[in-house]
């Protein structure tokens, strides 16, 4: 019997041909019988097809549609709303423009008994190759010099087959984030004022500072397109006035 339910919530807007091949992950994922993933999108408006293409290719997903002014944030809060409904023991937060391996989620599973309320976040790399990784998790903040210091510096090659084991980690990424559900009744959901980003980053660490066991692991590896990522990223390589810009934008 199926008695254990992950829901696996990805914010989507206009990126169908990426959504799919996340959604081809999800299909491809080997679990023991007891577990079982249901998928909410929340489509936040999107005009490209992506409605038509949900349904006619991936019929069994739940859909939440947004009204194109939702963005990221609020996406994931009424996922959140819909997992309740779905009788959720675990939250699967994934990004739109996502890949990963077949045993992502049962690598999830495998650390879920570290704690009651715990929260695991996944190691990240480019898809492109050499791969690069983006997340390998925070090992401290000096907060005087407002830094993050990560495990691997960030854009660093690597060998992800090298790669493996779990870590504490201050806060994580929503791309690839893995919780019991119960966490929200305890932290609350995510933080609306923070429209677009770093709504992830606080939710883990208000857990972190609540003291619940909060972890990255580099076995649940996420590859993510780095050309879909915003501007902004080191590795876009913007202006300085787009950078500018983008220090005085609530999106940004």
């Amino acid at each position: 019997m199926k008695n254990i339910r992950i829901v696996a919530i990805i914010p989507t807007f206009n990126r169908k041909e990426s959504l799919r091949e996340v959604l081809k992950s999800l299909a491809l994922q080997r679990m023991e019988e007891k577990y079982c993933v249901e998928t909410v999108v929340v489509v936040d408006g999107s005009s490209d097809g992506t409605m038509e293409m949900l349904l006619k290719e991936f019929p069994m997903i739940h859909i939440v549609n947004g009204d194109g002014s939702w963005w990221y944030t609020k996406c994931i809060n009424a996922g959140l709303s819909k997992a309740k409904e779905l009788d959720a023991t675990f939250v699967l937060t994934l990004n739109d423009d996502v890949i990963f391996d077949s045993d992502y989620v049962a690598n999830f599973i495998k650390y879920s008994s570290l704690g009651k309320d715990i929260l695991i976040g996944s190691a990240s790399f480019t898809q492109d190759k050499p791969h690069r990784i983006t997340f390998s998790g925070i090992k401290r903040l000096v907060k005087w010099r407002l830094k993050e210091i990560s495990y691997i510096p960030k854009f660093s090659t690597v060998n992800v087959d090298l790669l493996k084991g779990i870590q504490p980690s201050v806060n994580l990424s929503g791309r690839g984030l893995f919780f019991n559900l119960s966490v929200t009744d305890k932290i609350g959901i995510y933080d609306e004022n923070l429209k677009q980003y770093s709504s992830d980053t606080d939710f883990s660490y208000r857990a972190y500072k609540d003291g619940m066991d909060v972890f990255v692991t580099y076995d649940s590896k996420i590859f993510e397109n780095e050309k879909l990522t915003s501007k902004g990223a080191l590795y876009n390589q913007v202006s300085f006035r787009e950078y500018f810009r983008s220090l005085f934008n609530e999106y940004s």
